[in-house]
């Protein structure tokens, strides 16, 4: 077996207890079940007062998985992401989830390739590449772009998705968490200075808010502003069966709407503290966009008819999520200093971390996929066992991965 690089060396393993989780949308319902799984008792602490409020609080998110045509490592994440979904869904029948399908459409002769050719290389069950007749069939509507049907997705309520995985933690709400400290234990501290909450560890799964303490300076995420459309089915659209991915989405109509989607808009994280207001503009671009892709279902639709919602995203420029412990930012600076000349791996002592602090966030806009999967991924890394995915993929969601990138590019 090869060594691997110290500055990815693994966490001093804990064993179960409790566990402070600080957000409560699809990244901390993940990480309280993968750890109760091991016998953790956990706590999720939430700014507001419920479950899934913000990115992860639409009425539908599309359950599509990010597929790349050539070998890698996102690619390959995000299809083991999607196996593990599927069977994630198949312990929660409280879900929420409508597997409708989803067609994922080719707008032009490169797309129709490169999707061609991610539906011959089986890294997903049951993908095909389908002609404009058979998505028409599929969809039940005229549809004229060939397609990757994927049968197996479809669309999910997050509120009730998150609910379930979340099922058996404990709960604090309309709780801002300003500051962590430890003195042993890791003590989960408010606006006001006041202990709401501690654990022998803590997951910072609350998104861009992760980046706000002073552990956590060398996690590099980026914001993205997201608005969808929610409008009533016309005579045309009511027909629709299943998820048309376009760049855009469309759902199929359920409780009276569509959900249409969705921007995704570069800001400032610095800015990106609360739920954004709707913009009449956005949904503009957002049918639009539709009425180009689907000229048979994108009208109808009048401005007094539309309604939205927006919210901030949490990504990062590498498109994988961040899942593991997090690093002392000062120790990696000393450490690792010299990373840019290339010395052997043997020189550097193995990683330093905060103990007991561990983080989970820039899921981006395929959250609801890639959270569960993440979430075993860093509850292996903080009990010690085996990682569910294989040593170059637990890498690339490595929190220390961009303090890495910038030492060895000697910033």
């Amino acid at each position: 077996m090869t060594r691997q690089e110290p500055w990815f060396a693994r966490a001093q393993p804990q064993a179960p207890a409790r566990a402070v989780i600080v957000g409560g949308g699809i990244a901390g319902a993940s990480a309280a079940r993968a750890l109760r799984r091991r016998g953790w008792r956990t706590t999720i602490v939430e700014k507001h007062a419920g479950l899934a409020e913000e990115a992860s609080g639409n009425p539908a998110a599309v359950l599509l998985p990010r597929l790349t045509a050539a070998p890698s490592l996102d690619g390959r994440f995000y299809a083991a992401a999607w196996r593990h979904l599927l069977t994630e869904l198949g312990g929660l029948s409280a879900a929420g989830f409508a597997r409708s399908g989803v067609l994922q459409l080719a707008l032009t002769a490169e797309d129709a390739s490169r999707l061609a050719t991610i539906a011959a290389s089986g890294i997903v069950s049951a993908l095909r590449h389908v002609s404009p007749a058979e998505a028409s069939e599929i969809a039940g509507v005229a549809v004229p772009h060939s397609a990757l049907y994927l049968p197996d997705g479809g669309w999910v309520d997050p509120r009730r998705l998150c609910a379930a995985l979340a099922a058996g933690a404990a709960f604090i709400f309309n709780a801002d968490v300003a500051a962590l400290r430890h003195d042993g234990l890791w003590k989960v501290e408010d606006t006001r200075g006041d202990v709401i909450a501690e654990g022998e560890i803590v997951i910072l799964a609350n998104a861009l808010g992760a980046t706000r303490f002073t552990q956590t300076s060398g996690l590099h995420v980026l914001a993205r502003r997201g608005q969808i459309t929610l409008v009533a089915p016309t005579a045309a659209s009511a027909r629709l069966q299943t998820v048309l991915s376009y760049g855009g989405y469309i759902t199929p109509a359920h409780d009276g709407v569509h959900n249409i989607g969705a921007t995704f808009d570069e800001v400032d994280a610095g800015s990106a503290v609360d739920i954004p207001a709707v913009r009449t503009q956005d949904h503009s671009r957002n049918l639009e966009m539709l009425a180009r892709v689907l000229p048979a279902l994108g009208s109808g639709w009048e401005e007094t008819q539309v309604k939205g919602r927006a919210a901030f995203r949490c990504t990062t420029i590498d498109h994988m999520p961040v899942a593991g412990p997090v690093p002392d930012s000062a120790a990696f600076g000393r450490d690792y200093a010299e990373l840019a000349r290339g010395h052997p791996w043997a020189r550097y002592p193995d990683a330093t971390y905060h103990p007991g602090l561990y983080t989970l966030t820039g899921l981006g806009s395929r959250g609801m996929v890639s959270a569960p999967l993440a979430a075993e991924v860093l509850a292996a890394e903080i009990c010690g066992e085996p990682s569910p995915l294989e040593r170059d993929l637990v890498t690339a969601l490595h929190p220390a991965r961009f303090l890495v990138r910038d030492l060895k590019h000697g910033k």
